[in-house]
């Protein structure tokens, strides 16, 4: 016992002295925290560019050509990568070419890879005997892309304090969506006009285009606190008050992954186009993105940070219960009425994680393996979200897709329960501000 406490206060001073040079810097320098913002929300805006095809456009061309719920719950899978991350968070943290820095390293290299996985997916058109090849390509393309992330994470917590922390957590959210809306609504929306390989050719370009910012900065190399400090998950997971935050994360997407994954189903069942459904999805994702993010960032800027997260579930419920009344016949749903419903999933959604993903950035940056402390909260989400979809989309194929819906909805409110916990066990922390 005394030994951890000795650890403990260990790493509270290392921590403070840290984050005092990054408070430091980040006033003395603000023209480089803008630059480095602009960086930030180019890498995720790209990381989500092969979750967005993965997650939204490929279980819709799968279903257009009648592929059976049973497979299409399957899909999520592809998405495991950003699930068990954090095995080799650690390794990404303290393993690094010093010529190019301790995250253009990573950020660079993934950049490259990703961008060769999604042009392998062009070459390998869905169906027939290319469909193993395309599939091996976006679980590639999901792989780098979560490796990237755990170095973009790191990156944003470590150099960045105060607003510019809250700014970027709105881009790791609207920039991340931005990305997927593009991968996912953006492709069903333009690939029966352009055809499937000019499609595929163009996201491809578009990554190309969010590598230059990571090409033309310059890293400062790392300090002796990080130099010194191997990564451990355990040395994570020890932390005090990890586990009410870790929780949270798991679960706060739940319902939005539910009424996403189940919507698109739906409209193509009831006879909708692909670029229906994408025109759908797009608005959902504006509306997280301009809507959500942005009433987030204001909130937290008032330290509404606990209130932010369960508004933006309540929210997302009211979607949920939407879907419930097309599925009962109450409403048709129509572009008018399913935009409605799809953009309060995605306001709730954009609310409830800028929210969320601040707590843990800021919790994180409280140690001196940020890579690794962020990604665990990232990949209990991803988990969380790929169960949900999965058990979601299993649920609708065995009782219909209004159960599907309704279990999203006992997500919800198990999520707003674990916030109230997380709230009281964790008011020792100075996490709102």
């Amino acid at each position: 016992m005394l030994e951890r406490n000795q650890n403990t206060m260990q790493d509270v001073m290392q921590t403070s002295a840290t984050t005092s040079a990054d408070a430091g810097r980040a006033d003395s320098l603000p023209g480089s925290q803008t630059s480095l913002i602009v960086l930030i929300g180019a890498l995720y805006f790209a990381q989500g560019v092969p979750l967005g095809f993965i997650f939204q456009a490929f279980p819709a061309m799968l279903r257009s050509q009648d592929a059976p719920l049973e497979l299409i719950a399957w899909v999520p899978a592809l998405g495991l990568p950003w699930a068990f991350k954090f095995l080799w968070a650690p390794w990404i943290d303290t393993r690094w070419l010093p010529a190019l820095g301790r995250r253009r390293t990573w950020l660079i290299s993934m950049q490259i890879l990703m961008m060769l996985a999604m042009g392998t997916v062009a070459l390998a058109p869905l169906g027939g005997a290319t469909m193993g090849a395309a599939m091996a390509a976006l679980l590639a393309a999901s792989f780098v892309s979560a490796t990237q992330d755990i170095a973009t994470d790191g990156l944003a917590a470590e150099r960045l304090t105060g607003k510019a922390l809250i700014g970027a957590n709105a881009l790791s959210v609207g920039g991340m969506m931005a990305g997927v809306l593009t991968g996912g609504a953006g492709t069903l929306l333009v690939v029966e006009h352009l055809g499937f390989t000019p499609t595929i050719a163009g996201l491809v370009a578009i990554l190309a285009l969010c590598a230059i910012p990571v090409l033309i900065w310059r890293e400062d190399a790392p300090g002796k606190e990080v130099t010194s400090a191997g990564a451990s998950l355990l040395r994570s997971v020890k932390r005090p008050h990890f586990l009410p935050i870790f929780a949270v994360a798991g679960l706060y997407a739940a319902a939005h992954i539910t009424e996403t994954s189940l919507a698109k189903l739906f409209l193509v069942d009831q006879g909708w186009s692909l670029g229906e459904v994408g025109l759908v999805a797009t608005i959902g994702s504006l509306a997280m993105i301009a809507i959500g993010c942005g009433a987030g960032s204001w909130a937290l800027l008032r330290g509404n940070i606990w209130r932010c997260i369960q508004t933006g579930l309540a929210v997302g419920t009211l979607a949920l219960l939407i879907w419930i009344g097309f599925v009962l016949g109450y409403a048709t749903p129509s572009l008018l009425t399913a935009g409605i419903a799809a953009a309060l999933g995605g306001a709730g959604l954009g609310l409830a994680a800028v929210a969320v993903f601040t707590i843990a950035m800021r919790f994180s940056a409280r140690g001196n393996q940020t890579g690794t402390d962020v990604t665990l909260f990232k990949s209990i989400n991803v988990i969380g979200e790929i169960g949900a979809a999965s058990a979601a989309t299993m649920v609708a194929a065995k009782a219909g897709y209004g159960a599907g819906f309704a279990f999203g909805i006992a997500l919800a409110v198990l999520a707003i329960a674990l916030a109230s916990l997380a709230r009281r066990q964790t008011r020792t922390l100075d996490l709102t501000s």
